[in-house]
């Protein structure tokens, strides 16, 4: 019993539920969204996309295999180590 008589009732504590963090990326397609063409180069087209998990847009760039060969395929895999930033991600599909 508390002063004045009343009983104390049992605090309730309430923890805030939030929603899981969304992924930086995912190797599934399904994910992502196309959108428009933003851009485009000999072997490659750049699409505005939405990673559909964080609700994010990003942008896609496709590489067109039949196309080019694969001397011209490892020259730009050389160089995504030197990209390392949160704003590129890279999402390999065969």
């Amino acid at each position: 019993m508390v002063r004045g008589g009343s009983m104390r009732r049992p605090s309730l504590a309430l923890a805030a539920v939030s929603e899981p963090a969304a992924p930086e990326f995912t190797l599934s397609a399904d994910d992502y969204r196309l959108m428009e063409e933003v851009g485009f180069g000999a072997n490659a087209v750049v699409y505005r996309a939405i990673f559909l998990p964080a609700n994010r847009t990003i942008a896609v760039k496709c590489l067109d295999l039949d196309r080019i060969n694969s001397n011209l395929v490892r020259q730009e895999l050389s160089l995504f180590p030197s990209l390392c930033s949160p704003i590129f991600q890279f999402f390999f599909a065969h």
